[in-house]
Formats: structure tokens, C-alpha cells, sequence
């Protein structure tokens, strides 16, 4: 039997012989549709601004840690103004990840 075969085989058995550890969960919190708003000469800038402006909103919504990643029902879009300026807007649920203790290890 191959050795990789081997070790796999005893990791397993090791592994379905350890009790598997409590775990509580995890929660995202979310506070409905935050909006950010740049503009400026290029669109990576307006993009860049826009996104640092959402993130202003959702701390003023009362998001600790915002983060687009997290974020739910995104959406970010960019035009082109009458004087070539670009404007991005980013809109989205602001959300953060809270951890739930397991009931049973409260006291």
C-alpha cells in the first residue's frame, strides 16, 4: 500500500476518534442600503472614492467594520459626466460578522 495511502488512512482514523469540539455561530448583521459617491477625473479615482465614501456611510449607519466583501445585495456603477468627470456610486446592505456563543456554554 502506498505510503501517501497509509497516512491518509490513519489521519482519518484519528480524526473520527477525537470528539468533535462545540462550535457556536456566526452572524452577519446587516443595516439596509448604504450608499457612497465620488467624482473626480479618472475612474479608478471616483471608484477608489466612492468606495472610501460607503465605507463612511455604513460606520454612520452604525457598522463597526464594513466591508464591501460582506456586503449584501451590492451594486456599483460609473458614468461618464457632460465635462468627462466620472461619477461611481456604490450601494449595498453594510454588514458585519458577529460570533454567537453556543447556549449551553453559558452559565
Amino acid at each position: 500500500m502506498p505510503r501517501l495511502r497509509i497516512t491518509a488512512l490513519l489521519t482519518g482514523l484519528v480524526a473520527g476518534a477525537l470528539p468533535a469540539g462545540e462550535a457556536g455561530a456566526a452572524m452577519r448583521n446587516c443595516v439596509r442600503f448604504v450608499v457612497g459617491q465620488a467624482t473626480a477625473s479618472t475612474e479608478l479615482e471616483a471608484k477608489k472614492q466612492a468606495m472610501d465614501d460607503w465605507k463612511k456611510s455604513a460606520v454612520a449607519a452604525g457598522i463597526s467594520h464594513p466591508a464591501w466583501r460582506i456586503a449584501a445585495s451590492k451594486s456599483f456603477e460609473c458614468e461618464t459626466e457632460a465635462d468627462g468627470q466620472k461619477t461611481c456610486t456604490a450601494s449595498a446592505d453594510a454588514c458585519t460578522i458577529t460570533q454567537v456563543p453556543d447556549d449551553r456554554s453559558i452559565n
